[in-house]
């Protein structure tokens, strides 16, 4: 499984970050330190940027048969 499908967002980066820090390093880590100013200067870039979805392109004839309790 690649990065961008395991992590689409950077909100499932954030909080995968925070379940595997400790709780002081990641209050430490997100606070910004402060006024925070840091936190908004750095969230100005990231919020710039743009990932739009794959389209898929070409014929596409989805199965949508499915098979619940042996019968289908």
């Amino acid at each position: 499984m690649d990065l961008q499908n395991r992590y689409p967002a950077l909100s499932y980066l954030v909080a995968r970050a925070r379940c595997r820090l400790p709780f002081f390093a990641w209050e430490y880590l997100a606070s910004g330190t402060g006024a925070e100013q840091l936190v908004d200067r750095n969230r100005a870039p990231l919020d710039a940027v743009s990932l739009p979805p794959k389209v898929a392109h070409g014929r596409f004839d989805p199965d949508t048969t499915t098979t619940i309790f042996g019968r289908t």
